[in-house]
């Protein structure tokens, strides 16, 4: 019996050194435990200073009913109208590489995710705008139906090409990805 007893105290003994050291290992790697946790580590991108025009972008057009309409020249920030239609389209903001951080920024200046904004008017007035993206057919589609009240209005854009493309020289592109 005394031998029983005195395993168990010695298993009991080897089991809080063991605890302890495990203990101490863990303190003298990662410090005092806090209710605080670590500030996490956090990517930081950090958009072009300027973004790069081009001259003229061709877009595939799509009704929110479905169908397909001609493609479309549209020159730089010179609104045309969607033909037969009382629209006209104005191209504007493009990016090489489009990313969303809180708001659409120009990653860099390579040609990894190109996207043009495309606002649609009614004579003078903006119905809404959407993002036409060239590796993302139609991305927009759905998003301009709730932007407009009248769905015969709702039109979805592929960025299809462009041309003229303008890299600014003075601009600075920095991913600390």
């Amino acid at each position: 019996m005394y031998q029983a007893s005195e395993q168990i105290t010695s298993t009991f003994f080897y089991s809080v050194f063991v605890i302890l050291i495990t203990s101490s290992l863990s303190f003298a790697q990662h410090g005092m435990p806090t209710d605080h946790p670590a500030p996490q580590q956090q990517t930081v991108v950090e958009e072009t200073s300027v973004l790069p025009t081009v001259e003229s972008v061709l877009l595939a057009i799509k009704t929110a009913s479905g169908d397909t309409l001609p493609e479309i020249e549209v020159l730089f920030g010179i609104p045309k109208t969607i033909p037969n239609t009382e629209y006209q389209l104005k191209v504007s903001d493009f990016h090489t590489h489009w990313k969303w951080k809180d708001r659409p920024i120009n990653k860099s200046f390579e040609e990894l995710n190109p996207a043009v904004k495309v606002e649609v008017f009614d004579t003078d007035s903006l119905l809404y705008y959407q993002w036409a993206f060239q590796n993302i057919p139609f991305f927009g589609l759905q998003n301009a139906l709730g932007h407009s009240e009248d769905v015969e209005k709702g039109y979805g854009f592929t960025l299809i090409n462009y041309t003229g493309l303008v890299i600014p020289e003075d601009s600075i592109s920095v991913d600390t990805e």
